[in-house]
């Protein structure tokens, strides 16, 4: 397969911009109150957390020093944060029960994301409550039924910490050596494959990360081999992708049902969604790419990211949905449950329609995913993750550019990544159909929600 070289990627400058607006924002938390007491959206949203909480108390521990001493000690930037700045970063913003500086980092996610759609001609749509919830779930936008105007978007930081352990896992498969300065990487799948049999420790890190997902593990360790830059922005994009999902139903205008937010008897789900429009989730895909692409567009003009970054950042997407892919798997093993084979072959053919659509300058393509999904037997559900990460490649691949030698090296390095996740799902399987960690959960508590 070969070797790829390109320069190695020094720690990643925080530019002016970044540092001024979390300034500004900070300042405001200055001795005010949390938002919860002036606003019923954060108040719903701090009596779900108060129960979610009772659950999983220690996936609610916060403490702000422990906050600081972590931005203090990081040695990923350049720039480091004044220490004042950091004090207000980590201050309780929101609700009593919300992690130290989980509101700042989506508030930064939905103002890129709200940037990016306005490039694209969509309004800003009135402003949703931005919080964490320690459930087993991943994103999901809450409309609570007794009070219609309000919109919650929660996010699991445990699945930001399961994203987060996998791609590292992966990169660490990946076989390079430094030399003066420049990145020698193996390609050969062979050599990767003999690299993780080598080290299984790396496998055992992907399980625990599998697990804690899956509430089964209270803490995943992180392994100390140096990965790239490039990896993290594949582990941000994902979760900025998550979010962008949400928010581009709203800018979409769709319409739906929800559970009452209340804790479900025996669940884990709180106030996530009950039903599913296969067509609605297509087109929340679909824009939520767009916006990401703008995203990335938008840091590399603003001199926030290098090409590397850019490129990775547009292939996350696609990550996400191999992550929830991988955790479903896990998840139906674990409780003796059949594997699922795959999209059908009538969502297969649904989604080759679509791809024709994109393809059609005259196309109009929401109408087109609006069409194939109302000729769906079953389309009150969610697209299958095998047909929205197909989605997700199809879209990164219109942004590389196949003359430019970083697009490659990104997508070789992506590639890598893909391939190693995709490895120890597979050298893992065995362990989830032996082990015996789980309890069953009724389908309608392992489905619900799910985004």
């Amino acid at each position: 397969m070969g070797w790829l070289m390109f320069t190695r990627l020094g720690k990643i400058a925080t530019s002016s911009a970044v540092v001024a607006t979390i300034a500004s924002s900070a300042a405001m938390t200055n001795a005010a109150p949390l938002l919860s007491e002036t606003s019923t959206a954060y108040r719903i949203l701090e009596a779900t957390q108060k129960i979610t909480c009772a659950k999983t108390p220690a996936a609610c521990a916060s403490d702000p020093e422990a906050c600081k001493a972590r931005y203090l000690n990081d040695t990923l930037f350049e720039d480091k944060l004044p220490e004042e700045m950091i004090a207000k970063l980590c201050d309780r913003v929101t609700t009593a029960y919300e992690l130290p500086g989980v509101f700042w980092m989506l508030d930064g996610m939905y103002e890129e994301i709200i940037a990016g759609a306005k490039v694209l001609g969509y309004p800003e749509p009135s402003r949703p409550a931005l919080g964490s919830l320690a459930t087993s779930q991943v994103n999901a936008t809450i409309v609570t039924p007794d009070v219609p105007a309000i919109r919650i978007i929660v996010v699991n930081l445990g699945f930001m910490t399961f994203a987060n352990t996998l791609v590292k896992s992966a990169s660490e498969t990946i076989e390079f050596h430094d030399e003066g300065g420049v990145l020698r990487i193996d390609l050969d799948p062979t050599v990767q494959a003999a690299y993780l049999k080598a080290h299984p420790e790396i496998l055992e890190r992907h399980i625990q990360g599998v697990l804690f997902a899956l509430g089964d593990a209270a803490g995943v360790p992180i392994g100390d081999r140096k990965t790239f830059p490039i990896v993290l922005a594949y582990s941000e994009g994902s979760e900025l992708f998550a979010v962008a999902h949400e928010i581009a139903h709203e800018l979409l205008k769709h319409k739906t049902k929800t559970s009452a937010l209340a804790a479900e008897a025996g669940c884990e789900v709180v106030g996530l969604k009950a039903d599913a429009d296969w067509a609605q989730e297509l087109q929340a895909d679909l824009l939520a790419l767009r916006i990401i692409s703008e995203v990335a567009r938008k840091r590399m003009a603003e001199g926030q990211s290098n090409i590397f970054v850019r490129y990775a950042l547009a292939r996350a997407p696609g990550y996400y949905f191999l992550l929830q892919q991988i955790r479903r798997d896990a998840d139906l093993a674990l409780r003796r449950k059949p594997a699922v084979t795959g999209p059908d072959t009538e969502e297969t053919q649904a989604l080759q329609q679509i791809l024709k659509c994109l393809d059609e300058p005259s196309c109009e393509i929401n109408d087109t995913i609006a069409r194939v999904g109302a000729s769906l037997s079953n389309r009150n559900r969610h697209p299958t993750a095998e047909i929205r990460r197909k989605l997700a490649d199809v879209m990164a691949a219109r942004m590389a550019k196949t003359d430019d030698p970083n697009s490659a090296a990104v997508l070789s390095i992506a590639d890598l990544v893909d391939r190693g996740t995709m490895m120890m799902a597979t050298s893992a399987r065995p362990f989830y159909e032996q082990a015996n960690t789980r309890r069953p959960q009724s389908p309608s508590c392992s489905e619900a929600g799910r985004s």
